[in-house]
């Protein structure tokens, strides 16, 4: 049975692989990696990112600092999202997120009989929509 599992298990990994989310995050990750004035803004982001981490882990932070950094984050990351590369991208994964969202979300009802489906991000029209038919279908 383990081995039906993972085999099952590869498959949807396939097709997830094979799947328009995963396309898309692909795309909008190269369309950044290529977007050089993104990549600098980013660079400052993460810097300034790794700069808070490194005042939290010591043993008194300075307070203020943190917060300036913060702030400075903040704004760079409003630059970031002036790059609509950087947009699509955001657009991509948080696509793909619910995605797996909605993959649990069915996984969970399967095994559990719990249906939340509410927090399914399909849209609606589930008409035509196997996830909600297959739902549906095992409800009754």
């Amino acid at each position: 049975m383990k081995a039906e599992i993972f085999q099952k298990t590869r498959e949807l990994g396939e097709l997830i692989a094979g799947g328009e989310e995963c396309a898309r995050l692909q795309a909008a990750q190269a369309a950044v990696n290529e977007d050089m004035a993104a990549q600098v803004v980013i660079r400052s982001y993460n810097a300034l990112q790794e700069g808070i981490q490194e005042l939290m882990q010591g043993k008194s932070p300075d307070t203020k600092e943190v917060g300036r950094l913060a702030t400075e984050m903040q704004a760079i990351q409003g630059q970031m999202m002036g790059f609509a590369s950087v947009r699509e991208l955001n657009e991509a994964q948080k696509a793909f997120a619910e995605l797996f969202a909605d993959v649990n979300q069915v996984l969970k009802f399967m095994i559990t009989g719990e249906a939340a489906e509410e927090s399914l991000s399909c849209g609606g029209g589930c008409a035509s929509c196997a996830g909600c038919s297959a739902l549906q279908a095992h409800a009754h």
